[in-house]
């Protein structure tokens, strides 16, 4: 009998970066009649040859059993099967697993802390790597900044610089300015560099 409140949830990730191991996340859950209950199997398959699970973990509270299974490059390219059995029946879902054919961004230097005097030009450096080319925004305080903020940015090496002109006392200059770095892999984030405005006005 197949109790059709059983399901089994798709593994992640669904896209891999080349040269980038991976790890497989089964997960079984079910209901019946306002019971709930664990499956008592759970497998992946790949291509569909099974393929042994040696991490698997019962929910101590829930009808939940999750398995993990950690794929080495550059075997990771294939269709996956995550299948959950119990007493009812079994199902499952299937998953395509594609190798990307670029990098997600990282950041090799970011911006650091900064004091300045009041009315004085500061500016914030960030570098950064990634393929295909990346798109690099500034944030302050965790706000993406207006495009009408100097930015000066090489795609082809990845340097990026934010540039304050006549910098104030108040919010407007003070506080925590972040590069972010975007392609089609995703974004990432450089730890933040402050901005602490100091003195009086130049002359």
């Amino acid at each position: 009998m197949h109790d059709d409140n059983w399901h089994s949830e798709n593994p992640q990730p669904y896209l891999v970066e080349k040269g980038s191991n991976v790890t497989l996340t089964c997960t079984g859950k079910g209901t019946s009649a306002g019971y709930q209950y664990q499956p008592y199997d759970m497998n992946l398959f790949f291509n569909s040859a099974h393929l042994e699970i040696a991490n698997c973990i019962n929910g101590k509270r829930s009808p939940v059993k999750t398995c993990n299974l950690t794929l080495r490059w550059p075997d990771v390219r294939g269709n996956y099967t995550c299948q959950a059995v119990s007493d009812m029946g079994c199902t499952y879902k299937e998953l395509e697993l594609k190798v990307a054919d670029g990098r997600k961004p990282t950041i090799i230097k970011a911006p650091v802390n900064q004091s300045a005097h009041i009315g004085s030009n500061v500016t914030f450096n960030c570098t950064v790597s990634g393929d295909p080319t990346r798109a690099v925004n500034w944030t302050k305080d965790g706000k993406l900044l207006p495009i009408n903020q100097k930015v000066l940015t090489n795609l082809t090496t990845g340097e990026s610089q934010l540039v304050i002109r006549g910098v104030r006392m108040d919010d407007t200059s003070t506080g925590k300015y972040r590069c972010v770095a975007t392609n089609s892999m995703g974004t990432e984030k450089s730890r933040a560099g402050a901005l602490l405005v100091v003195g009086k006005v130049l002359h």
